[in-house]
């Protein structure tokens, strides 16, 4: 082993870094002060991850200088702090989910979405220096201070929503003006939302089974072709069909993220039973009083929540899909009181409720309604048809009520006192 004293070899390392980086500065300059070169727009598209706010995909816009891999740049619309999941989930109902724009390297934008194992495509798009021209103008401004900052929606404005608009408004409409391109879709968005979410996971799964509960009819509509733009992988499609821009996969997933799994309607149905069970035990099996009433408490409890909610989103959030809801008629605060009502208060109660929801299934079925109520309408049904089951079929602990025993001994001293045949 050679002995090379420490204060020779801090010199050595010393003079070398001096030498290299006169050798490459000069490169490096002439590389700043060369012209950048004309401009491309290029689609960057990224497929499905794992985690719940990746499930839709992604997409990015970037200027791309032939030659100049270094300068290339891209705007990115879907930043936002994805640290804090309680407030982000808080500002998603109140319609106030805070989301911005901004510009990063292009090269290093394609390498984290690399490292997080992303399918990425990219699409040059061919469009007249005219409209290159608008597109990054328009970028630019949408990184200023002033214009990042924008109010998330899932469906209407998001980061694929937003590259559309920018490439429609810079081909003049072209793309919002095609003649299919008010065309509905064969999905509505609350079938698409729900398939993207289905990998049989508990949390997707829950937020599928409520998303049924809470949200309202304006998600069950399809979308436009134009309007389904707003996933990432279907702006890829019509980009490529309309614009003639052939995506080309530049990374390809390995860990492929689950799909097709459950849409949690077996979930629903076992929730309806559940909250149907201790009803008709209860009703069955015991003397009307508080036992019988104890049965009643966790149905009571979970409607009168779910009816709760219902009712008060509209008021707490100005979010389109839970302003409007059919499930009003269906799920009601007041089922809270229905293990404390009086027998005979508790018959009218469960025939009104029935009443409310076979109307809701008719409009249903009529069209008049569009959400897919029946299987929530279970969950309401079920307990007020065991109630009503167990009344018209008494249950041999069931003893007649003081009123009945009345009403029935005139008839049996009547019968005492008739003749009796030889």
């Amino acid at each position: 082993m050679l002995n090379v004293p420490i204060k020779s070899s801090i010199v050595c390392v010393f003079g070398d870094f001096v030498y290299v980086s006169r050798m490459l500065l000069p490169l490096l300059l002439a590389v700043a002060a060369s012209p950048i070169g004309t401009p491309h727009i290029e689609l960057v598209t990224m497929g499905e991850g794992p985690m719940i706010f990746e499930r839709f995909g992604h997409a990015a816009i970037c200027v791309v200088y032939e030659g100049k891999p270094l300068q290339d740049v891209c705007y990115n619309y879907g930043i936002t702090n994805f640290d804090d999941g309680a407030k982000l989930g808080l500002d998603f109902l109140q319609g106030k989910a805070k989301f911005w724009s901004d510009k990063e390297w292009m090269h290093r934008m394609l390498r984290a979405y690399e490292r997080a194992d992303r399918t990425i495509y990219t699409q040059a798009l061919p469009l007249p220096p005219s409209s290159v021209e608008r597109i990054i103008a328009r970028a630019e401004s949408d990184i200023r201070e002033e214009n990042k900052y924008y109010v998330y929606h899932h469906f209407f404005n998001n980061c694929a929503t937003r590259l559309r608009d920018a490439i429609d408004d810079a081909l003049d409409h072209q793309l919002s003006n095609a003649p299919d391109s008010k065309t509905l879709t064969d999905k509505t968005y609350r079938q698409i939302g729900q398939e993207r979410l289905a990998d049989d996971s508990p949390l997707n799964t829950a937020l599928i089974v409520v998303s049924d509960y809470v949200l309202g009819r304006a998600l069950d509509r399809a979308p436009t072709r134009y309007e389904s733009m707003f996933l990432p992988d279907k702006l890829r499609e019509e980009i490529a069909t309309r614009l003639n821009a052939p995506p080309i996969k530049i990374a390809q997933q390995t860990d492929l993220v689950k799909q097709n799994g459950t849409t949690g309607k077996i979930w629903e149905l076992l929730f309806a039973l559940v909250l149907a069970l201790p009803v008709a035990i209860g009703h069955f099996f015991f003397k009307p009083g508080i036992a019988r009433r104890l049965f009643w408490a966790l149905p009571a409890l979970m409607l009168g929540l779910i009816g709760t909610i219902v009712w008060a989103l509209p008021i707490l959030s100005s979010v389109p899909e839970l302003k409007i809801t059919e499930c009003w008629p269906v799920f009601l605060p007041t089922d809270f009181a229905l293990p404390f009502l009086p027998e005979k208060w508790l018959a009218k109660y469960v025939l009104a409720r029935i009443g409310l929801v076979v109307l809701s299934l008719l409009l249903l079925l009529v069209h008049v309604f569009c959400q897919p109520l029946f299987l929530p309408s279970l969950a309401v049904l079920l307990p007020m048809l065991a109630t009503f089951a167990a009344r018209k079929i008494p249950s041999s602990k069931s003893t007649k009520s003081p009123e009945t025993s009345e009403e029935s001994k005139p008839l049996d001293e009547a019968a005492s006192s008739a003749p009796q045949a030889p």
